[in-house]
Formats: C-alpha cells, sequence, structure tokens
C-alpha cells in the first residue's frame, strides 16, 4: 500500500515529468528535492522530514554519479552509510533486487572498516582509495546493474510519482495525462507550453521570458528532438530519418543552412560535413573515413575565395597546402610559409563546432611542421618548439600559467635527448581562490538565452579573504616541502583541485541559491563549506533588452598555490 506523502511536498515541473529522460530525470528530481535545504543542522532536520521514497531518489542521484565517477570507496567516503536503508528500500520497491543486495554487501564492508574512512586524504599509494580493494571488488558487478536499474527505476518512479513530488500547483501529478500543459512565472506571464501524448513530449515547446518574451522553441516527436527553433521562429535544428541514415541539419536566425551532417547507424559521418557562411557560400568542408578525418579539409571566405587547403593524412596528419590570415594574406603558398591554427573548425559530430582552447602559430615545409612552433592555451602561452620535417629537433620550452618556465627539453629527430624541469613558485603558499564565470559559451551550453550583460560580482576580493585553507591542502604542501610525493597530481607547481557550483543571481544582485555541481579528487570532501560563504557574494546583475534579470553563474572554488607576497 502507498505511503502518504509528508508534510514536505517538493514541487516538480509537470512539463519536465514528459519532458526528461535518463540521468536528466533523475537530476531533475534530486535538485528538486535538494532544493533549499541548507546546511548542517539545517539540512538534517529537512532531510528527517522527507518520505523514504523521496530520501531513496535523493540517494540513488548520490550514489550514480559517485560509483560511475570513483566507484563504491568513493561514495561511502562522500556519504557514509546514512542513507543506505532508504536507497536499499527503493530499489527494493522498484524491483531491483540484484543492486539491493550488492548494496547491502557493500554496506557491510563499508561498516566494518568505517574508522579507516575518517581521513582527510583518502588518496596516494597508502591511502584509502588504494588499499580498500575489498570494497573496490565489487564495482565492476555494481556498475553492470546500474543500466538495467536506471531504466527500471525510471519506470516505477513515473508511475508512482506521487509518493515523490507533486506538480507546479501542489496537483497530483497524473503520469497518463494527455493534452496540453502551460505555466506561468510568478508574475502571472507563460513560462513554458507543451503537449503531451501517450505520456511523452510531441509538438512545440515553447519557454518564455517573464516579459513574455519568447526565448526557446523547439519541436519534439515520440518524447525526442527533432526539431530546434530559433527565438524569431525560424527552424535552428532539424534531424530526418531516411530509412538507416539521420540527416541532421543546423541554420541560421535567417532560415539559411548553417551545417549539415548525414550519418549511419554507427554514428560516424558518411559524407563530408559541410558549413556555410550566412550568405549561402560554403564555409568548410571536411571528410571523414572510418569515423576519422582522412582527406580533403577546405575553408572559404564569405565571397568564396579560398582561406585553407589541406588535407588529412594517415593518421589524420595534416598537410598544409595554402592557407590565408583573416586579413586575407597568403601566409602558405605550396605547403611553405607560417600556418596560424585558431582552433576553430567544423566539429565533425552532432556539435555545430569544435572549439579547443589550443591555438598554434606553425612555420611549415612541404606542409608539415618545419622550423618554429608557438602554442597557447586559453590566450596564455603555452609552449615554443623547433621542428625538422615534422618531427620535433632542437629546443622545446613549456611554461606555466604564471609566464615561468616549466621544462626545457632537447630533441633529435623527433627523440629527446635532455630535459632539465624548473619550479613554478620561489615562495609558494597554499590557497583558496573564488572564480566567477557567465558568458555567451556557458549559456549556449545550457540553452538558456544569451544575455547583453552577464553578471559580475562586486565583492570577489572581500568574501573571498573568508576562505580558510582546508586540511588536506596543507597535508599536500607538506608532503612537497618533505619530498614525500607518491603521485604527480599532488605536485604543487600544478596542482589545482576544484569545486563548482551553479548559483543564481537575483535581479538585484543578490544570491538566490548555491547548488554544488562537481568536484575534483579532494575537494569533494570540502562541497558544503563554502554555499554560505558564496551567498554573501553582491553582484553587478545580468542585463537583457535593457532590464535586470533573474540569472546564474558559475563560482569555481580552486584550492591551490601561489607566490607568497613579500
Amino acid at each position: 500500500m502507498a505511503r502518504k506523502l509528508t508534510e514536505v511536498r517538493p514541487r516538480f515541473s509537470r512539463i519536465d515529468f514528459f519532458r526528461l529522460r535518463g540521468d536528466d530525470f533523475f537530476e531533475a528530481l534530486y535538485r528538486c528535492l535538494d532544493h533549499d535545504g541548507g546546511e548542517k543542522k539545517q539540512y538534517r532536520k529537512r532531510w528527517a522530514k522527507l518520505n523514504p521514497h523521496q530520501q531513496g531518489v535523493y540517494a540513488f542521484w548520490c550514489f550514480l554519479g559517485d560509483v560511475l565517477n570513483g566507484g563504491l570507496v568513493q561514495y561511502f567516503y562522500n556519504h557514509t552509510h546514512v542513507m543506505v536503508s532508504a536507497l536499499h528500500q527503493l530499489l527494493e520497491d522498484s524491483g531491483n533486487a540484484p543492486l539491493a543486495e550488492l548494496l547491502a554487501e557493500a554496506t557491510k564492508i563499508y561498516c566494518m572498516h568505517h574508522k579507516e574512512f575518517d581521513v582527510a586524504n583518502p588518496f596516494g599509494a597508502d591511502g584509502l582509495f588504494a588499499h580498500m580493494t575489498e570494497l573496490t571488488k565489487l564495482d565492476h558487478p555494481v556498475e553492470r546493474k546500474l543500466g538495467r536499474t536506471c531504466k527500471q527505476l525510471e519506470q516505477w518512479l513515473r508511475a508512482n510519482i506521487s509518493l515523490v513530488v507533486v506538480g507546479d500547483g501542489g496537483e497530483p501529478i497524473d503520469p497518463t495525462f494527455n493534452g496540453d500543459i502551460e505555466t506561468r512565472h510568478p508574475n502571472g506571464k507563460v513560462f513554458e507550453q507543451a503537449t503531451v501524448r501517450r505520456s511523452k513530449l510531441t509538438g512545440a515547446y515553447r519557454r518564455y521570458g517573464d516579459d513574455g518574451t519568447l526565448e526557446y522553441t523547439c519541436f519534439y516527436k515520440g518524447g525526442k528532438v527533432s526539431a530546434d527553433y530559433w527565438p524569431n521562429g525560424q527552424l535552428k535544428l532539424k534531424k530526418t530519418k531516411r530509412g538507416k541514415i539521420t540527416v541532421i541539419e543546423w541554420y541560421y536566425p535567417s532560415g539559411n543552412i548553417h551545417k549539415r551532417f548525414v550519418t549511419d547507424k554507427s554514428g560516424d559521418a558518411i559524407e563530408p560535413v559541410r558549413r556555410w557562411h550566412e550568405n549561402g557560400q560554403l564555409a568548410e568542408e571536411i571528410h571523414i573515413e572510418d569515423g576519422k578525418k582522412h582527406g580533403p579539409w577546405l575553408k572559404f571566405f564569405d565571397d568564396g575565395s579560398p582561406h585553407l587547403q589541406a588535407e588529412h593524412r594517415k593518421g589524420e596528419t595534416l598537410v598544409v597546402k595554402n592557407a590565408w590570415d583573416d586579413q586575407r594574406r597568403q601566409t602558405v603558398k605550396n605547403g611553405r610559409g607560417t600556418f596560424f591554427e585558431d582552433g576553430r573548425r567544423i566539429d565533425v559530430s552532432y556539435n555545430l563546432f569544435f572549439e579547443p582552447s589550443w591555438t598554434d602559430e606553425q612555420e611549415l615545409h612541404k606542409g608539415i611542421p618545419h622550423g618554429n612552433c608557438t602554442t597557447w592555451h586559453d590566450g596564455i602561452l603555452w609552449s615554443r618548439q623547433e621542428y625538422a620535417n615534422g618531427k620535433l629537433h632542437g629546443v622545446r620550452i613549456h611554461y606555466y600559467d604564471n609566464g615561468r618556465v616549466r621544462s626545457r627539453r632537447t630533441y633529435r629527430h623527433g627523440k629527446e635527448i635532455k630535459n632539465e624541469e624548473f619550479p613554478k613558485f620561489d615562495d609558494p603558499r597554499p590557497v583558496v581562490l573564488l572564480r566567477v564565470e557567465a558568458n555567451d559559451k556557458l549559456y549556449a551550453a545550457w540553452g538558456d538565452p544569451l544575455l547583453d550583460v552577464y553578471p559580475t560580482a562586486r565583492d570577489l576580493e572581500q568574501v573571498q579573504a573568508q576562505l580558510e585553507v582546508p586540511p588536506f591542502l596543507h597535508e599536500v604542501f607538506e608532503r612537497n616541502l618533505s619530498g614525500a610525493l607518491t603521485e604527480e597530481y599532488d605536485n604543487l607547481n600544478t596542482f589545482d583541485d576544484y569545486i563548482a557550483y551553479h548559483v543564481m543571481v537575483t535581479e538585484e544582485g543578490y544570491v538566490d541559491s548555491v547548488e554544488f555541481s562537481g568536484a575534483s579528487a579532494y575537494s569533494g570532501s570540502a562541497i558544503n563549506i563554502y554555499p554560505p560563504i558564496i551567498r554573501e557574494l553582491r553582484f553587478e546583475p545580468g542585463w537583457k533588452q535593457g532590464r535586470k534579470i533573474r540569472c546564474r553563474v558559475v563560482v569555481w572554488v580552486h584550492h591551490t598555490f601561489a607566490e607568497t607576497e613579500h
């Protein structure tokens, strides 16, 4: 018999219930249950008010992420066994007894060794992750069960959603609903519109800003996006099935084609991938063979004049024949000259572009590297090297991001004959640094409307001054000073362990919510330390179409090292 809901009745978007699938569905439920949970005592008090199925759903998302990231040791190190009972019950109720049995076995092992998990640093050759082999032996059996468990659990949750959440207006969600759904902003204006058929979104999905402007439109077919639209109503992305062939096309807001990608069941391109300028002129064409770049790679300016004439040979080796810079000056002629690789190229996959953070300026002879080459990473000098006939020959210098020389290596016909390493700092110290990020690239990845002005933190330095260096960073520092490093990851010259949070900023520039997004190896033990501090940040708010709006940023917490200021 179904249990009654407790007084905690989290509200979940009905549209998201029918729209999201797989991991996106589980994460949305987790975020719903986690919303405004608070920290420490406040969080524990609220957790106790959740019913067992709500606790189980919350626990499953934590379990899924940790096990796939670092295994069972990672899960128990981060969460101990406090959520196991609820997770076990949910697995049993949803027909996933095999995984529940493995979980029970893993919990017994953890309880036998729980004192060993109470360490600040679980890494290293003699650390927790290295010696807890009794538990890691269960990782593979657990991972094999997760695929089936996710499918079965999602099916069960959809049929029993009333045990976990209610709809936007506090009403029960009907899993068998068919019809139109419309949600609204707090000011009463329409937020989202969608149509549900056979428990899946079908037809147009629209999302509006709180001022009534259309921000996003796409078209669903059988629960999957088959077409995406620009806010002006023009087609943005279209997927078409032609027997065993799938044709994917991107379009400009004007309606002109932008990129075309044709694939078979393997997912690999079966014809050259092409991109066009908005005026209809071919901009780029790259040839693919067995999923790898092989054959001509051509680029053109918007008037049809050549920008690049190159080809990929065996092993995707690039040979540049002719190239022109953005001012249309020829920089490579018949394989000789200087080629600047700006990193912006057509993506031979489902994405529109591949924009790596690496750029190069390379002297060429016969189309391959010969002479000096300079490489930048995110616009910062990374290395200078010398080539002869496509192989490293001469000196190669690597730099740290503070501009100091990291290493100096000497090569002869591709073979290293000498290597010198240099420190990044004269007098290093452990530090915790905050970094705020909000830009077009992030918003495009999120599917959010781009802003005219992105939020910036006004008091970043003042808030950062409150941060204390955590014990694990002191320990890493001491291992460096004593020469007791057991793995290169801990080298203070390159150490940068981080936590990322998604932060909502109000129209007034205040922090509305802080949600954990991800963490590096050590920082997982510190994720609950920073949300109260991040809430103290004050922002210059984001702007769109002449008005301040509520929007989000990513706040990064970097555990790293810096030069001591004297």
